[in-house]
């Protein structure tokens, strides 16, 4: 996870969030993938942290997404702890929602509930 830089591209942060991924210690049963999505001109993109339980009629899936201006803004360590936080707690909780062609997905901003504080049950 890094601070903000500005001009960091999709890929430097999906790197990034991918090492927060393999760090995090996710509950058993549920997997992260990492996309980016890029404009043609290469602003106005954003970054994708999708969870995935189950597979076939009983997956379940949600994603979170960052524009890539908030991320050059203030880097990826605020989205990286927010998404993965909240995509276990939904997972542990069995709120991921039923599994869709295309996923449903929030979108985040800097700041808000979650802190720096390790998770706690």
């Amino acid at each position: 996870m890094t601070d903000p830089q500005n001009g960091m591209t999709l890929e430097q942060c999906a790197a990034n969030v991918q090492q927060g991924i393999d760090d995090f210690d996710l509950d058993d049963g549920l997997t992260l993938e990492v996309r980016t999505h890029a404009t043609k001109s290469g602003t106005g993109g954003y970054l994708e942290i999708v969870g995935r339980s189950g597979s076939g009629e009983g997956g379940r899936a949600f994603a979170y997404r960052a524009a890539q201006s908030e991320l050059e803004a203030n880097g990826d360590g605020w989205f990286t702890r927010k998404a993965l936080r909240s995509l276990n707690d939904m997972f542990r909780a069995g709120h991921l929602p039923p599994a869709q062609d295309k996923v449903d997905h929030q979108t985040l901003k800097p700041g808000g509930e979650y802190t720096d504080e390790p998770y706690r049950n």
